[in-house]
């Protein structure tokens, strides 16, 4: 019984640093896409204080988050 519990613990705890990984793997390219739209050229009259650009990191923002949580879903 214990050793079936040790096996348990020794799995979730591999999972975690396996999720762990692949989170940290996602958010570094996800950082790099957030600096390539903060560095697009924009229209003339929008600034990236403009509602519509804060609207767009906005959605970017949810999109990861979503993402995250496939991530941790499909690597049970």
């Amino acid at each position: 019984m214990t050793e079936i519990k040790a096996k348990d613990i020794t799995q979730a705890h591999e999972r975690a640093l396996r999720v762990e990984k692949e989170k940290k793997k996602f958010n570094q390219s996800f950082d790099a896409l957030i600096i390539e739209v903060t560095n697009i050229p924009l229209a003339e009259g929008i600034d990236q204080n403009s509602w519509l650009f804060a609207g767009c990191r906005q959605d970017l923002e949810k999109a990861r988050t979503r993402i995250l949580n496939y991530i941790e879903r499909v690597l049970k």
